[in-house]
This record gives structure tokens, sequence and C-alpha cells, in this order.
């Protein structure tokens, strides 16, 4: 059942998808070296495992009663995002001729403290295994200045479901109720050979969201990639 669930939550995204990259279909590729990955070229740029894997880790999803969950578009610890595919996030010396950074918003129903966020983001090849994950203000509806940033490493293999990447603040950091706040992918000066991948939502949800190919933050409506935001309610 849940390999089921996976290929039609697949179908939606590859066919839409398909549909912005068609000026470029004649540069797509699958490189001996991604194990199955092929690469799509576009604004921004994405990612298709065609060989997932076969195993599932219990995604380490907080549970409601220990932690407020300000933001959530995760499924379920076995089917907690789209482990097929999803947005490219890689530094400049990638291979891709630019950087790719990817960029998601949530709005908090309550004041909290973010303590915990939780990102889908998983090593795809080349490079050093790591992402840069922040959280980040507002500017006029792009990502703005940097609340807080960590640098993490050992990222599971693009195409595996359904580790999460995890990051966390002990102390708690402030968001405003009805304000838009972003949870940025990026690579940093010691992974600009790094490609990663933003897998997408487990159940193809679209919406608003921002990428930088290194010209500045730009917006998009499409799929949405997959990430929780969490923590303490506040007055």
């Amino acid at each position: 059942m849940r390999n089921n669930m996976r290929k039609m939550t697949v179908l939606l995204p590859l066919a839409s998808l398909a549909a912005l990259t068609l000026g470029c279909i004649t540069l797509l590729a699958a490189d001996s070296e991604d194990h199955g990955v092929i690469a799509f070229p576009g604004n921004p740029s994405w990612a298709w495992a065609m060989r997932p894997s076969a195993t599932t880790t219990l995604a380490n999803i907080p549970n409601v009663t220990n932690l407020y969950t300000i933001y959530s578009n995760l499924g379920s610890k076995t089917h907690a995002y789209n482990d097929q595919t999803g947005y490219k996030v890689h530094g400049p010396d990638s291979g891709e001729g630019h950087e790719e950074w990817i960029a998601m918003p949530f709005t908090p129903n309550s004041n909290a403290l973010v303590t915990t966020i939780e990102v889908a983001v998983q090593y795809n090849k080349a490079g050093t295994n790591a992402v840069t994950i922040s959280l980040n203000e507002d500017a006029a509806g792009l990502p703005g200045k940097a609340v807080h940033t960590w640098n993490l490493t050992n990222l599971p293999k693009f195409g595996t479901c359904c580790k999460l990447d995890v990051v966390k603040n002990s102390r708690g950091l402030k968001v405003m109720r009805s304000v838009q706040y972003w949870v940025v992918a990026s690579t940093n000066a010691n992974a600009q050979r790094t490609e990663d991948v933003w897998d997408f939502t487990y159940n193809g949800a679209t919406g608003q969201f921002a990428f930088n190919q290194g010209s500045g933050w730009q917006s998009q409506n499409s799929y949405l990639s997959a990430f929780g935001v969490f923590g303490k309610k506040t007055k």
C-alpha cells in the first residue's frame, strides 16, 4: 500500500514539472554517478530518483504533546515526504554553472518560540555531504535576514525515506503570529561542489516559495518542499 501511495504522489509532480521544463527537454541526462537520478534544469531545477530505496526508516516527527506544531507539511512517520522528487540545492561549483538555494515560507498562527526545525533535504552527489539550514525573516515577500543558521552534515541519501534533518535551538527563536518567516536550504564555503535535493511534500502540496540561483531571491508558485517547524506557544 505504501509503495502504491508513493507512486501516486510522484506522478503529479512529474507531469506538472515536466511542463515547466519542456523548453529544455533535450538537456535532460542521467549521469552514471547519479545512481538512477535524472536532473531537470529549470527555475528552479529539480531531480527525480528513479530507483527509490525499498527500506523505510521511521521519521522522527515530534509528538504534539511534547512540542507545539508552528507549521508542518510533513506526512506520517512512514510517508513523511516524497522521496523521489525535489528541488536541487547546490553550490556554484557543482557543475550546474550556478548555485541554487531554496526557501519555504510559513506563517505562525500564534506567537511562539522555535526550538526544532525538520527538513527533508537529502544528499545527491559531489562535494561535502552537507547543507546549511536557516530561519529567516521576511523581506517584502522574499527571504530576508537570517535569524539563526545551522550547518548540517551526513544527510540521508536522495531516494530514501523517511529520515529527516533536524536542527534545534534550546532557548527558542521568537516568531510572531500572522508574520511570515522562511526556512532556507543553502550551501556554505565548505560545500561549493555539493548537490542536495529538498524533497517535495508527501501529498504534492503547492504554493508560493522562493529560489536563488546566485542573482537574488525570486518567487515561484509550484510544488512545496517538506518541512516542519516546532516549539512552544507563547503569549
